[in-house]
């Protein structure tokens, strides 16, 4: 999943601008004040990690106008698009509307029916399924969630699949709208990051493996346990 597409309208100095992303690499050249920063931080009000916060003097001012409304609009090479309205009166609290191509959950939708079935896991609720297919539950679980769905940990996948297959096929748009944030992964790299790359990169590219590995079970003594529970019943010995 990239970024495809950028619209901004009344944010600091860019009054209405819409950035088409290069599938590979993008660069954004400009003299100073020329706005390069404020579009790295309109994207980062997307982000879920790398976030930006937006504020009163955000809004796009000139000698003849003061904007009362920043919109923002995300789209992404999947097919996604998030937009954010926010008012003046209430910028803390922006309306965020997310559109869903239908080819695009119909394939999601398919990928997860079939690894349940693969795993014969398709009749069991959430929570009982096994730590090996942790990263399928919370995908399953996301995607319902994303859709405006609400499932419970002990509901059954069938049951959950069934809900999300209703809520695409119960729409007649091309897209499925939903009042209901979508948040990305980004990554912001300023100068200090730059000064020390080693850690950047490490933070960049490494850092989920490692978590995924730290909670990785291994089968010792037929007790299935992760590196992180071996270590803390090691250090509890001590």
């Amino acid at each position: 999943m990239k970024i495809k597409k950028l619209k901004v309208k009344n944010f600091r100095s860019l009054k209405d601008i819409e950035i088409e992303f290069n599938e590979d690499i993008t660069c954004i050249v400009g003299e100073n004040d020329a706005g390069k920063s404020s579009i790295l931080d309109c994207i980062r009000t997307f982000s879920d990690s790398e976030t930006y916060e937006i504020d009163t003097d955000d809004f796009y001012k000139s000698d003849e106008e003061e904007a009362e409304e920043i919109i923002l609009k995300l789209e992404l090479s999947n097919g996604i698009e998030i937009e954010k309205v926010y008012n003046k009166k209430n910028y803390s609290k922006p309306s965020v509307i997310t559109y869903y191509e239908k080819e695009y959950l119909d394939k999601e939708l398919e990928k997860l029916k079939n690894f349940s079935e693969e795993k014969d896991i398709i009749e069991k609720r959430v929570n009982d399924v096994s730590e090996t297919y942790k990263d399928f539950s919370q995908t399953l679980l996301s995607l319902a969630k994303n859709l405006g769905l609400n499932p419970r940990s002990n509901s059954k996948i069938n049951s959950i699949l069934e809900n999300i297959k209703n809520k695409i096929q119960g729409n007649t748009e091309e897209k499925i709208r939903v009042e209901k944030d979508f948040t990305i992964s980004v990554y912001y790299l300023d100068g200090n990051n730059i000064d020390n790359i080693e850690k950047s990169i490490e933070k960049l590219f490494l850092s989920d493996i490692k978590s995924k590995v730290w909670k990785e079970k291994i089968l010792i003594n037929n007790n299935e346990k992760s590196i992180e529970e071996i270590l803390d019943d090691m250090i509890s010995e001590i």
